[in-house]
């Protein structure tokens, strides 16, 4: 018995043992799924972002930037892509921090040249076939739920973003 009235939904092809720490009465997965747990020692920071009518969940990661993004919302702009990714222009401005010049489908970004929050959900005009590669370097700052990915590609210029933390 787990105790303290734990209950499990569902159950999943991929194991995760559990772990009872000594006197905190709480079960923790010892190993984490991409949008799961508690990272570096501080809480997830989790996000909703609404474009037009679709709301997508996502999970900031621990770095300074996602901290400073974290710190800023709400705040909202008009989309603009380039090929499959969104991006918008927010107000944080913020430096290069281990900044990559590819990324992964799933991947949500800080663009430092536009101070844009950017959404990456496939190939951009400059990717090789295969890839996801941003106009230039971008911090990495979270990711967002694959099962969006079909929905996202839909998103056109000038629609409605909103981000907001989601509790």
């Amino acid at each position: 018995s787990h105790g303290g009235g734990h209950r499990f939904e569902s159950y999943s092809a991929h194991h995760v043992p559990f772990t009872r720490f000594a006197g905190s009465g709480t079960w923790h997965a010892t190993k984490h799924s991409r949008l799961c747990g508690n990272h570096n020692g501080r809480p997830m920071r989790k996000i909703k972002i609404r474009i037009g009518e679709l709301e997508v969940d996502a999970v900031l990661n621990s770095t300074k930037t996602a901290e400073a993004i974290y710190n800023a919302l709400p705040f909202s702009a008009k989309a603009n892509t380039w090929g499959d990714e969104t991006y918008f222009t927010i107000p944080v401005k913020h430096g290069p921090e281990n900044p990559k010049p590819i990324v992964a489908v799933g991947d949500l970004a800080f663009w430092m040249p536009g101070s844009a929050f950017c959404i990456f959900y496939g190939e951009t005009p400059s990717s090789c076939k295969g890839e996801v590669r941003p106009a230039s370097p971008v911090n990495v700052i979270g990711k967002f739920d694959l099962k969006y990915v079909e929905s996202l590609k839909k998103t056109r210029n000038g629609i409605l973003v909103a981000v907001e933390k989601h509790p």
